[in-house]
């Protein structure tokens, strides 16, 4: 049984870290019809990315395990 629910933890952590890549494509996309100027739409979105890659960078120097990362990235 906790393996079960260890297994369904990962899971919907896992599903939230995908669903969080997608959701920002949405906010430039709205913020561009919203103002139709491309810098206004660009800008926030390669910075948003930026730090998102070099987060990622980053996490190579973290030694814990990748459901223990997760998890701390729920919260």
């Amino acid at each position: 049984m906790k393996r079960i629910m260890s297994i369904f933890n990962e899971g919907v952590l896992d599903l939230l870290a995908n669903a969080g890549v997608a959701i920002p494509y949405f906010f430039c996309l709205t913020l561009y019809n919203q103002n139709k100027n491309i810098f206004v739409y660009a800008l926030p979105f390669l910075m948003l990315y930026t730090f998102r890659a070099l987060g990622m960078l980053l996490t190579t120097f973290i030694t814990l395990p990748a459901s223990t990362m997760l998890a701390m990235s729920a919260f």
